[in-house]
This record gives structure tokens, C-alpha cells and sequence, in this order.
């Protein structure tokens, strides 16, 4: 009898706290592999390339995140994130051997950086993710960070990496190559690598489980979020970001970061509700300043001629009626470079025109062959960018290619991977020909190199 009245009085307790809309107690969280990580800034990524198997355990179990990065540490997680067949080590101190073996084989390792016990500097990381993971990627405009010498080991390797949102400065705008780095530093840049570098924030209700993951955890300005989220089938929800209602269709959300936003902490927040209860998750996501390059370019009178006012104006209202109009398309990414060429220019860079004035760089400078694409929804001769198309992607994300020669696409067409969409030109404000490839979230301009890490499908 007794135990009947407890279990009639638990369903009374279960009931009247979802009756009156509790928050959920006690956090449900993954049980961390390393029990030194419990807590720790860089948990989840240290945990996310556990789970992917970069990482395999340690005999004592602890991870010990802030001792320094070594060399063979390195080169192992890099071997085993990139599925490279290595031979067995040999228990012992030459345990690293068949790792650094392997990464100069592959052409990772600087010349005479060979040791296992050398610790890793940013500029060494830099070099080795570069080689390993972005190997065919050629970069060749100028450099965001000042302290960052045309003369140091591989400055491109810093460039590109940065531009692809992998590797960020300080809010000083310089980006310390000589420094040391940490384990949980080197797994974190290893997990954004993979598109791995997330938060989560969850909680198991009596109906299921509520989860809100973001990615990456930590975003450069003019990057952007991706937002997961899981709740029961009769759950209705709000995301907010910062405090602005973000919409989302099915379980995704994708949050464009303006160049211009603010950085700092900025708070992510699931309101979820059903009929009888409400919850609250949370995750804070840090927005890094972007470090740009500077520039001065000089247009031939023929290019001058596109950039007067009316025509600019002309141009921005075309684009604008083309991001507005919906797509059904299924969003998916990564995406792949349109075409296989150097990166002769890079977002955000600053510019200054000479005889005109100042403007930013709104996309990324491609050389090659074009491909790639999803809808067009505009096809048109503009001012400044020349002959223009714009593909939608759905999810609101659009990319635009511009100063073409010719089109071979027309406004409502379907347009399959690997289709070529047009030919490049120096049609519009272009010093040469090229190809201007730009990613708009709506109507914001973003990195299109941020879309090329992590896949995810709406």
C-alpha cells in the first residue's frame, strides 16, 4: 500500500511540475572520456575528434589539456583524422616514429622539424593543417596579420586557414607565430579542420530529449553558425540569438555573422514548450574579430565608368529583388571550390580605389573554370560585377559569381553539381580576368570559404 501511494504521489509531483511549465532539472551532458577535461573551454571539441577517433585514449586516463602540444602528438591526431594507414608504433619512446615517418612522406613537415618532443608553435600547426587537409588550395593575396612576415616559414598556410575560419587573431589584430600552443589549442583548431568544433547544450525531459548544438563554438565576424536542434514531435520552439528571433526550417538554422557585428560573447537561446512544460537551453558562442588585408587598386577608365552612383544603385536594387525570392531547394554543404584556381583576392579585404574611393571586398577573387551551383534566380548584365549570376541554395543562402564573359544558365533553371554555369571574364569593375564568387545569408555578405568545412543537409 505504501508503495502504491509513493508512485501515485511521483506521478502527481511529474504532473504538477509540467503543469506549471518548470525548467528542466539537472542537465543532461555526454560522460567525458577525460576526467581533467570536465568543465574545460575545449571539452567538446577534445570530445568530438574522441568520437571521430583522432583521438584515442591515454593509458592513465587524462588528457592534461594545458600542457604543451608536441610534434608527435600532432602528427598522429592528424594521421588518424585524416584516415592515413600507418603502421603500428612500437610501444615505447620511439612510439611517434611511424607518424613522423609518415607526415614527411606526405610532404606535412617543414624542412628539419622532425622531432617528436618539439613542441608546436600557431606557425607549425598552420603549416601541417594546411598540407595535410587543404593541400590543392593555392592563396595568393595579401596578408591579414601584420606580424605575420612574407618571409616566415608559410605565411599562406596562416592566410588561407584564418580566411577558412580555422585559424583567428587576437582582438590586437595580430596572430603570435612563435607561440606555443596547448593540447586543448591544437585539438580545437584540429576540430574546426573538421568541422567538428561545437557546443551543446541539452536537456532529457519525460517526453525526450531537448538539444540545441551550434558550429562552430567559436566564429569569426562574416562567418557563420550552424544551429541544430532537437525537440519531441509536439514541442513548439524560438531560437534566439542575441535576443533576435532567428527562423529555422526542420531541425537547422543557419545564422549569418555580419562583418561589422561586434565581438564577444553573444548568447544563443531554445525556448521549447508543449502544452504542459517549457524549457530553456542556452550556449554561448564568442564572435573573434576578423583580421583583413588592406589594399589600393587602380581601375582602367573603362572599369572607372561602372562605379558612379546611379548605377551602383541600380545594381544593389537588382541583387537585392533576387535574394528576396524563395527557393526549394534542399540546402546542402560543404560546398566545393567553383573552380580550380588560385584565390587571388580574399573577403573583407579593405579597399581603396584610386580616383574613386573606399569599399570592401564582399567575396573571394577565384581564377579557372567555373562549376557548382544549385537554382539561378538572376542572370543579368550589372555595373560593377559585370555579368552576374545568382544561385540559391535554399536555407536563405544564395553565392553569386561575377564578371563573367557569358552565361549558360537562365533565371529559374536548375543547375546540377559540376554544371558550368558561365565562362570567366573582366566584364564590370575588373582589372583581369577572373572570377568574383560571393555568399549572402539573406542579404548579408559572408565568407563563401567558411561554407567549405563541415557538411550538414536541411
Amino acid at each position: 500500500m505504501i508503495l502504491v501511494m509513493m508512485r501515485i504521489m511521483i506521478v502527481v509531483l511529474v504532473v504538477l511540475s509540467l503543469a506549471l511549465g518548470l525548467p528542466a532539472t539537472g542537465a543532461w551532458s555526454e560522460p567525458s572520456t577525460f576526467p581533467d577535461l570536465s568543465g574545460h573551454w575545449a571539452r567538446q571539441s577534445v570530445m568530438a575528434l574522441v568520437q571521430t577517433g583522432a583521438i584515442q585514449g591515454f593509458p592513465d586516463g587524462t588528457f592534461l589539456p594545458d600542457t604543451p602540444l608536441l610534434l608527435g602528438q600532432l602528427v598522429k591526431m592528424v594521421c588518424l583524422a585524416s584516415g592515413q594507414a600507418v603502421p603500428s608504433p612500437t610501444p615505447g619512446p620511439q612510439w611517434a616514429a611511424p607518424y613522423l615517418a609518415k607526415a614527411e612522406e606526405l610532404g606535412w613537415l617543414p624542412e628539419g622539424v622532425d622531432s617528436s618532443d618539439a613542441p608546436v608553435s600557431r606557425q607549425l600547426l598552420a603549416t601541417i593543417a594546411r598540407r595535410a587537409f587543404f593541400p590543392e588550395m593555392i592563396l595568393a593575396s595579401g596578408l591579414s596579420f601584420p606580424d605575420v612576415s612574407p618571409d616566415s616559414m608559410d605565411p599562406e598556410a596562416v592566410e588561407l586557414l584564418h580566411q577558412l575560419g580555422v585559424l583567428q587573431g587576437q582582438p590586437d589584430g595580430l596572430f603570435y607565430p612563435a607561440d606555443l600552443l596547448t593540447r586543448a589549442e591544437g585539438c580545437t583548431v584540429l576540430a574546426r579542420v573538421m568541422g567538428r568544433d561545437t557546443q551543446t547544450s541539452a536537456v532529457q525531459s519525460p517526453f525526450g530529449l531537448l538539444q540545441v548544438e551550434v558550429t562552430p563554438g567559436r566564429v569569426l565576424q562574416g562567418g557563420h553558425l550552424v544551429v541544430r536542434v532537437s525537440t519531441p514531435s509536439d514541442f513548439a520552439s524560438t531560437l534566439l540569438w542575441g535576443g533576435d528571433d532567428i527562423p529555422f526550417s526542420g531541425s537547422l538554422a543557419v545564422i549569418p555573422i555580419a562583418i561589422d557585428d561586434e565581438p564577444g560573447p553573444i548568447l544563443l537561446t531554445l525556448l521549447s514548450s508543449s502544452l504542459s512544460s517549457s524549457y530553456r537551453l542556452e550556449a554561448t558562442i564568442t564572435v573573434a574579430p576578423m583580421a583583413v588585408p588592406t589594399e589600393t587598386i587602380e581601375l582602367p577608365p573603362e572599369a572607372q565608368e561602372t562605379m558612379d552612383d546611379a548605377s551602383l544603385l541600380w545594381e544593389r536594387k537588382l541583387i537585392e529583388e533576387a535574394l528576396s525570392r524563395t527557393s526549394t531547394a534542399t540546402l546542402r554543404l560543404p560546398f566545393q571550390m567553383p573552380v580550380n584556381g588560385t584565390i587571388w583576392d580574399t573577403y573583407g579585404a579593405l579597399r581603396t580605389y584610386i580616383g574613386w574611393g573606399q569599399g570592401r571586398h564582399w567575396g573571394v577573387d577565384l581564377g579557372g573554370e567555373l562549376g557548382e551551383g544549385v537554382h539561378a534566380v538572376l542572370a543579368e548584365m550589372l555595373s560593377s560585377r559585370g555579368n552576374t549570376v545568382v544561385l540559391s541554395h535554399g536555407g536563405g543562402l544564395f553565392t553569386l559569381y561575377c564578371h563573367l564573359v557569358a552565361f549558360n544558365v537562365a533565371v529559374g533553371d536548375q543547375v546540377e553539381k559540376d554544371q558550368v554555369i558561365a565562362a570567366i571574364g573582366s566584364t564590370g569593375a575588373s582589372t583581369g580576368p577572373h572570377l568574383h564568387w560571393e555568399a549572402r545569408l539573406g542579404t548579408i555578405p559572408v565568407n563563401p570559404l567558411s561554407f567549405l568545412i563541415g557538411g550538414y543537409e536541411n
